[in-house]
């Protein structure tokens, strides 16, 4: 008999990838999904979410990997006290997976690792810590804190793609002289840790980055190699902190290490 395994936010960046992945492990797959539907994943059981709370499904994991930055912080707190809490009430016995985010470390100048201390983190991060106090309820529970995920089909208005927009019309903006730094995980990278994390049974917080933080101007070089255009640098200065992250344990202990280069996965998103 096949493991379910439920995955919340099925037609999401992020949960629609763990979806795939997980059937090419041979999961039997609850794909549970809000409002849209366009990106959810064909060979599995897809489930709104009111039908997935109204009474109890039969999975043996359940991996949460709903939220998201683009929400308001009501949203954002909304869905962990409407559909995170009442998941953890009707399903306490699951291996239960949180996707949080890098952002509940705040600002913090220093090399975040897994056990790293908050540091003043916006609404976003601490929605985040939120979700993960409620997730902490489940007793097989773990936590996976992926920094800023990248790939094919990202529409929203993060870094990435809004440069890759400025390259299409000619021109990438960076400010200062575009040093500041990010580590970056592919979508599909991340995908395999959160398996990784619930496949591993134990109670911990694992950290999806790749060790490597990459400037602006390095991505922005990257980008020139396949889209013809300028990079102009404007006198404004970078107020945002340069991120970096140490996820040696994580790989360690998972048996996980990011595949996708920085300069592969960007190409991927041209198309």
């Amino acid at each position: 008999m096949k493991i379910r395994t439920a995955v919340i936010g099925a037609n999401g960046f992020l949960g629609s990838c763990i979806v795939k992945n997980l059937l090419k492990e041979n999961y039997e797959v609850l794909g549970v999904y809000n409002n849209k539907q366009d990106n959810l994943t064909d060979n599995c059981i897809n489930i709104p979410i009111v039908d997935f709370l109204s009474a109890k499904h039969s999975v043996d994991n359940i991996i949460f990997a709903a939220g998201n930055f683009k929400l308001t912080a009501k949203q954002n707190n909304d869905l962990n006290f409407n559909v995170l809490y009442k998941i953890t009430n009707l399903y306490p016995d699951c291996r239960f997976i949180y996707v949080s985010s890098a952002n509940v470390y705040g600002q913090t100048r220093e090399v975040r690792t897994e056990s790293s201390p908050y540091d003043n983190p916006n609404l976003y991060g601490l929605a985040n810590i939120s979700g993960e106090f409620i997730a902490s309820s489940i007793k097989n529970h773990a936590v996976v804190r992926p920094v800023y995920l990248y790939g094919p089909n990202l529409n929203n208005n993060s870094f990435l793609p809004k440069i890759i927009g400025q390259a299409k019309e000619g021109a990438i903006k960076l400010l200062g002289q575009g040093l500041r730094r990010q580590d970056y995980l592919h979508v599909n990278d991340a995908a395999k840790l959160c398996i990784k994390a619930m496949q591993n049974g134990n109670r911990k917080v694992f950290l999806g980055a790749t060790c490597n933080s990459i400037a602006n101007k390095e991505i922005a070089n990257v980008i020139r190699k396949y889209i013809l255009c300028e990079i102009q640098y404007l006198n404004k200065d970078e107020h945002a902190s340069s991120l970096y992250y140490d996820s040696s344990w994580t790989q360690k202990e998972l048996n996980w290490e990011p595949q996708i280069s920085l300069e592969e996965g960007i190409k991927e998103m041209f198309s």
